[in-house]
C-alpha cells in the first residue's frame, strides 16, 4: 500500500521530486545568496527546504540550520529559537559542543538534556533582553564559528512574518548583520503571504533588496502522477488529473486524496472526493461559521462568480443583498486575515488552511 503524508514535513522516499526547484535552491545556497521562498499555502515549502538540507547539501562544507519562529511572542523568544536552532545544527560530542557554544555565543547559556536516542536538546537562557545585543550575538557568533572552521551555512527561518507581530525594529537589526555575511545563505519563508510581502517589498522595508525571490509553484502534473502511480498501480491518469484539479494542484490536498486512493479497494472518484470532503469539513466549516455575515457573503460570491470576473456587478450585489463598498471592505478584510489572497488579479480562497477550504466551499456553498 502506498504511503502519502499530507500533515507534516516529508523528505526522502516520501518526497515527490522537484528537480528544478532543488537545483535552484542548492545553487543559491552554494553562492551564499539570501532567498525569499514563497508560495501558496500547503505547497511544500518546508519539505523542500528539509529535503535539500538532508539529501542535497555537502555536509563536509556546510552546516544546515532550521528555525521555526511561528510561536514567538517577543524578541527574546526569537533569540531563543535562533540560538536553539544553531546549537541543534552543530555536530560534535557533548563536551566539544558545550565548549563551542561557550566560545562563540556570549549572551546565552544552555541547559542541555539528552533524549533516549542520545540526541541533545537545548534550552537557551538569555543574559539580557536587549534585542540588538542578542541578535548581534546570534549572527556574529555563527559567522565567526563558520570562518574559524572554514564552513558555510544554509539558515532557514520559517514563519518569518512573525517578526511583524513584535513592536521592535527586528527587521532593521537583522539586515544590519546579514548584509555583512558572505558565508551564509539565509532562507526566509512563511505561510502568511500578505505579511511576508510587506517585510521584503514594502517601500520603507529595511529588508527590501536583501533577498532573491523564489516562487514555489505546484508540482507538475506528470511528475506527480508518476510518483503516485508507482505506489498505486491502479490509479489512472484520468482520475489523478481530476483530483489534481479539485485540489487546485496544492501538494497537501493532492496527497490527502492519494492517501484515500491508496486505502480504497476500488478507485471511485466520487467516493474518494466525498471521503476527503467529510474529513476537511470538521476544519473548514468552523472557519466559515466564525465569519461576519458580509464576509460569508463575500466567500459565497467568490465561490459562485469568481471566474466570471463580474464580482461587483449590480446583479450579483442585488442577489446577495450587499453594497459594493461593503463587498470591497469584506474582501480587503479577508485578504488581511489570509482567508483570501490575490493571484494575478483573481481572488482565491484559502481560509488559513489552503486549498482544502476552497475545495470544501466549492462543494458546500455553491
Amino acid at each position: 500500500m502506498g504511503k502519502f503524508i499530507y500533515d507534516g514535513v516529508v523528505t526522502g522516499e516520501f518526497f515527490c521530486e522537484r528537480p528544478v526547484e532543488i537545483g535552484r535552491l542548492v545553487s543559491y545556497i552554494d553562492d551564499s545568496t539570501n532567498v525569499l521562498l514563497f508560495a501558496k499555502r500547503r505547497m511544500g515549502k518546508t519539505s523542500l527546504v528539509q529535503e535539500v538540507f538532508e539529501n542535497h547539501i555537502d555536509k563536509s562544507r556546510f552546516i544546515t540550520i532550521y528555525a521555526d519562529i511561528y510561536d514567538i511572542t517577543d524578541e527574546c523568544d526569537l533569540a531563543r529559537e535562533l540560538y536553539r536552532a544553531i546549537a541543534s545544527s552543530l555536530k560534535a560530542d557533548l563536551r566539544s559542543l558545550v565548549k563551542i557554544l561557550k566560545d562563540y555565543f556570549h549572551r546565552v547559556s544552555f541547559d542541555i538534556s539528552l533524549g533516549q536516542d542520545g540526541t541533545p536538546s537545548f534550552s537557551p537562557k538569555l543574559s539580557t533582553v536587549d534585542h540588538e545585543v542578542l541578535l548581534s550575538d546570534v549572527f556574529e557568533g555563527l559567522s565567526n564559528y563558520l570562518i574559524k572552521h572554514n564552513l558555510k551555512a544554509a539558515f532557514c527561518i520559517d514563519e518569518f512574518q512573525q517578526i511583524k507581530t513584535i513592536n521592535k525594529p527586528l527587521d532593521a537589526t537583522i539586515r544590519k548583520h546579514i548584509q555583512k555575511h558572505h558565508n551564509v545563505s539565509y532562507i526566509f519563508t512563511g505561510s502568511k503571504r500578505n505579511m511576508l510581502s510587506l517585510l521584503f517589498k514594502g517601500e520603507k522595508s529595511p529588508l527590501m533588496g536583501m533577498v532573491t525571490p523564489m516562487e514555489l509553484g505546484p508540482i507538475e502534473l506528470e511528475i506527480f502522477f508518476d510518483f503516485a502511480h508507482k505506489q498505486i498501480p491502479q490509479l489512472t491518469c484520468s482520475i489523478f488529473e481530476t483530483l489534481y484539479q479539485s485540489a487546485l494542484s496544492e501538494t497537501k490536498l493532492v496527497q490527502h486524496f492519494l492517501r484515500n486512493c491508496a486505502n480504497a479497494e476500488v478507485l471511485k472518484l466520487g467516493e474518494i472526493e466525498n471521503t476527503v470532503l467529510v474529513e476537511v469539513e470538521a476544519i473548514a466549516r468552523p472557519i466559515f461559521e466564525a465569519m461576519s455575515p458580509n464576509n460569508k457573503k463575500a466567500i459565497k460570491i467568490l465561490v459562485g462568480h469568481n471566474k466570471s470576473g463580474g464580482l461587483m456587478s449590480k446583479e450579483i450585489l442585488a442577489k446577495y443583498n450587499i453594497s459594493k463598498s461593503s463587498l470591497k471592505s469584506s474582501l480587503d478584510q479577508l485578504i488581511n486575515n489570509d482567508i483570501v489572497y490575490l493571484d494575478n488579479g483573481t481572488y482565491q480562497l484559502d481560509g488559513g488552511i489552503g486549498a482544502s477550504f476552497a475545495f470544501w466551499a466549492s462543494k458546500r456553498l455553491s
